[in-house]
């Protein structure tokens, strides 16, 4: 423990009024303790990657489109399949408390041809979807820790184009 020493207020006011003689031996002292409050660190882990589920290429001009909400609820176009099944990107966080944080999340894409990701959305916990940029950092904001906990999800939309590659990507 670290201490604070302080002067007496006998020699503060000594040395403070200018007194032509020293007060006598005063040796009184007061301690102080520094104190700090230390919490868990915010940790965060991944709990499921982002999957869109199954779709066909598309045979004529146009793209597939589909569109998985941050509450995955999954839709989409035409040559979409909704019999797979479908996954948010979720990540635990955890921690202490109620504390405040704010996620920040970089959506890119692997470049595959006739691939693209758009109109990404992310949200903690129960709060509104928030817009992510793809390429971008984005910070999620209002999210906060219930009992030590949450989650952020993303959802978003794969639009595939007559170009790409059949296979998992």
């Amino acid at each position: 423990m670290n201490a604070i020493r302080l002067l007496s207020a006998s020699a503060v006011l000594a040395l403070a009024l200018g007194f032509g003689t020293a007060v006598a031996a005063d040796t009184d002292t007061v301690s102080a303790s520094a104190k700090a409050d230390i919490i868990t660190a915010i940790t965060v882990s991944k709990t499921s990657d982002l999957a869109f589920g199954r779709a066909a290429v598309p045979t004529s001009a146009g793209t597939t489109t589909i569109i998985l909400s941050t509450g995955n609820v999954q839709s989409g176009t035409a040559d979409f399949v909704s019999t797979q099944t479908t996954s948010n990107a979720v990540f635990a966080v955890s921690g202490e408390g109620t504390y405040a944080y704010t996620p920040q999340i970089t959506v890119t894409s692997a470049g595959e041809t006739g691939l693209t990701l758009s109109a990404m959305k992310g949200k903690c916990g129960a709060g509104a979807d928030q817009s992510l940029t793809v390429g971008s950092a984005t910070s999620l904001t209002g999210c906060a820790l219930t009992a030590g906990a949450d989650t952020v999800k993303v959802g978003g939309t794969l639009s595939i184009g007559t170009g790409a590659a059949t296979g998992t990507k």
